[in-house]
């Protein structure tokens, strides 16, 4: 039974706030002697396939904020509050590490209010609302791609899940596009594989991963998955990617130096995948596209283009490697254990503004 502190990790909404949020408590449950990580996530069922597939049962939270007049979001957010009060009663956690979704905010707020540090975690370029508003009082904000200024803020980069496998030979071309998909980059991927001259396509197993819900018809040569559990494996064997620009897909790219297209989903909040993109644009680790631009025709170009060039394969994953943080859940749980040693003393340390490969603050 645990002895030691309680870390309430508050993931949901997608697997790119989930699965670093996993990483991170796993280091920390590693480190720490008798501790315990309890999750929380959203109400979706998306978010608790992510968790089952990690072996993990999170603790459901949910959300009563969501769509409608001024009125129903006050009192949606109203109730949310409470609930949350009740958790971190029940719960009692040492500290609270906030990873993005809806159900942050609630929570950070009942942790402030009982007197419970958090922390928070940004993996992409603009920061989202959640961070905005409560960066100021967190203990630390561990960044991903950088974009916030201030004493607490830490560039660590965003923690991925390794694993053993290694594949010799890059022999895959991979379209993924997210952990929902993407039906019309779906379709555009399968279309220009398809379209490709055969001494080309001949050479490369292509690998289209088109999320749980997402049908596709006449793949061609194109082998189509739902989705894939063993990612190490698929990305040690991956020699280019094709997918949108979310935090965690960029950091595994990164952990694994695959060059890439990417095409960002153009209804993120803030236009934020296109601003990742353009960090690894300017560091030559990816080629971008959006989505508006891009059609069968002129993705069969670029993949006949990049397929034939070994050289430019290579330079490009290098400098993709340069985005790599391998340490990152490390960093981050030494500095959580830190502050928790050390009565949550805010460091006087360089802020971070983001740009890998340029730099980061350990």
């Amino acid at each position: 039974m645990a002895n030691g502190p309680t870390l309430l990790v508050a993931a949901a909404g997608t697997g790119g706030h989930i699965l670093p949020g996993i990483c991170i408590g796993r280091e920390f449950e590693a480190t720490v002697p008798g501790s315990r990580v309890v999750y929380l996530c959203g109400s979706k069922e998306i978010e608790r396939e992510i968790y089952r597939r990690e072996g993990i049962t999170p603790v459901t939270f949910p959300s009563n904020y969501g769509s409608g007049g001024r009125l129903k979001k006050i009192t949606g957010l109203a109730s949310d509050c409470v609930r949350s009060i009740s958790l971190i009663r029940k719960i009692r956690p040492s500290a609270v590490l906030a990873m993005g979704g809806a159900i942050c905010a609630p929570v950070i707020g009942a942790a402030w209010i009982h007197r419970v540090p958090y922390f928070l975690h940004e993996s992409n370029a603009i920061p989202g609302t959640v961070v905005r508003k409560f960066h100021p009082r967190a203990c630390r904000v561990f960044l991903g791609l950088g974009g916030l200024e201030g004493s607490n803020v830490v560039l660590t980069g965003t923690p991925v899940k390794h694993g053993e496998s290694q594949v010799g030979e890059r022999r895959t071309v991979l379209c993924v596009g997210g952990s929902q998909g993407a039906r019309r980059l779906n379709g555009i991927f399968v279309d220009a594989v398809n379209s490709l001259p055969g001494d080309v396509a001949d050479q490369w197993d292509f690998l289209l991963v088109s999320g749980p819900s997402n049908t596709v018809e006449n793949p061609g040569r194109v082998r189509v998955e739902p989705y894939i559990t063993n990612l190490p494996e698929v990305l040690s064997g991956s020699a280019f990617a094709v997918t949108r620009a979310g935090a965690g897909t960029l950091a595994d790219l990164a952990a694994f130096r695959v060059p890439s297209l990417l095409v960002p989903y153009p209804h993120a909040k803030d236009n934020h995948q296109e601003a990742n993109a353009r960090l690894f644009e300017a560091g030559n680790a990816a080629m971008l596209y959006r989505e508006s631009d891009l059609t069968a025709e002129r993705l069969a170009t670029t993949l006949g283009d990049v397929l034939t060039d070994t050289g430019r394969r290579e330079q490009m994953g290098e400098r993709a490697g340069d985005f790599a943080t391998p340490d990152s859940a490390s960093v981050i749980v030494a500095a959580m254990v830190g502050c928790l040693e050390h009565g949550m003393v805010k460091p006087d340390h360089s802020t971070a503004k983001g740009g890998f490969p340029h730099g980061r603050a350990t």
